[in-house]
């Protein structure tokens, strides 16, 4: 995957807005989860349920939109009715596809010259399959890996000691790690049915919980860009 100063590339650069401009996710509307997205020169979509696909030309999104993630106002494109009522009739409400082009800008912070995608906060967030595992080892039903929406997933020797690490090496490629990832209720969401129930949060919450936070995973910002590939060492730099 190519990694720039907004995460992986092509990665949370869309989104789905109401009505009001306010940006739609999982915890809300978890019909999203019935959605799957490959994304590249163009961006696919399928609606797995009724296994309907529209495929939309990065061309297509010509007309400048302002929107609201976490209340922080940003900007992007959205494109022709047809494609929004394609998703309004999918999800029974109206909405709009929005693209962040490489011209919008959203800081990760209001001081900060980092930039971030869609993304609820930060760039990249990664997680390792020894907290996984740990954590499985203490539900009655393990989850897969897929719950935590990660970008990257590295083995790791020890549960969580990602919580640690500073600065890292993935590759030829440099991460600062900004801070421990607090969890939402998301992670209850199973991503293929898209029914919730309160685990795996319930049981984090009992041994994970930092000032009222339930932490897994660490969100990261690149240092540099380039390309990172499946098998690369990870190297704790701090």
């Amino acid at each position: 995957a190519m990694v720039n100063r907004r995460g992986l590339a092509m990665d949370r650069r869309w989104m789905l807005i109401d009505s009001k401009g306010e940006f739609m996710t999982q915890r809300k509307h978890h019909i999203l989860t019935q959605f799957a997205a490959t994304a590249g020169d163009q961006l696919i979509v399928e609606h797995i349920v009724s296994q309907k696909n529209i495929v939309i030309a990065l061309s297509e999104f010509t007309i400048k939109t302002d929107v609201k993630v976490w209340g922080q106002a940003c900007t992007g494109y959205t494109s022709t009715n047809g494609i929004n009522e394609w998703f309004s009739r999918l999800i029974n409400q109206p909405v709009k596809l929005i693209y962040m082009t490489e011209d919008d800008i959203r800081p990760v912070e209001s001081t900060s010259n980092d930039i971030v995608s869609f993304a609820d906060g930060y760039p990249v967030l990664l997680t390792s399959e020894a907290s996984l595992a740990e954590l499985n080892a203490r539900l009655d039903s393990p989850v897969t890996m897929a719950r935590f929406r990660s970008n990257i997933v590295i083995d790791g020797e020890l549960p969580y000691q990602e919580d640690g690490w500073y600065e890292l090496k993935i590759g030829a490629i440099k991460f600062k790690v900004a801070k421990l990832c607090a969890r939402c209720k998301v992670i209850n969401i199973d991503q293929e049915s898209g029914l919730s129930s309160q685990e795996p949060l319930r049981t984090l919450a009992t041994y994970r919980t930092v000032n009222n936070g339930v932490n897994f995973g660490v969100n990261m910002i690149p240092l540099n860009t380039g390309i990172i590939h499946e098998g690369d060492m990870v190297k704790i730099i701090t």
